[in-house]
């Protein structure tokens, strides 16, 4: 779906990118090596029980996410406003969708409506694949940093 959200909303996920830079840089495997640009990156919020994690590892936010600080506490709000402008747009385009969502999210660390977990990407490429997730999952794109001249796609 093109132009999803309002100008101003469009402009308030662009302004939290900065979030980005708090969020815990992940570990992609082997497989995504030949997608991944030099300077790319892929940054998580949110909690998550890892799987093949460390002994001891249970369900817990990423590290990064802190609210003992002002600032912490405002990236905190901008995350679940993120989620919040995701889970909206869906509602819009298939409401079965958000209510499973939402249902999903009955047993999570909530931070909004849901218990979404948020991904900020940065030069990076998942090839196709298959997760065993819970749930459904949302995509955007904020920003388009592709090669105009050149018709190069940079969200597929």
């Amino acid at each position: 779906m093109f132009n999803a959200f309002h100008p101003s909303v469009h402009q308030r996920l662009a302004d939290h990118e900065e979030l980005s830079s708090f969020m815990c840089e992940l570990k992609r495997g082997e497989q995504f090596k030949y997608f991944t640009a030099k300077h790319s990156g892929m940054a998580a919020t949110g909690a998550r029980l890892p799987k093949g994690g460390a002994p001891g590892d249970a369900y817990d936010y990423y590290a990064g996410f802190e609210v003992e600080s002002l600032a912490g506490i405002h990236r905190a709000f901008d995350y679940a406003e993120d989620g919040l402008f995701l889970l909206r747009v869906a509602e819009f385009i298939c409401s079965s969708m958000a209510t499973s969502m939402r249902e999903a999210a009955k047993d999570t660390n909530r931070l909004g409506l849901t218990g979404h977990n948020l991904f900020r990407c940065n030069g990076y490429l998942a090839g196709q694949h298959h997760d065993v997730d819970e749930g459904w999952s949302l995509c955007c794109q904020i920003r388009w940093w592709a090669n105009r001249e050149l018709r190069e796609y940079s969200f597929c």
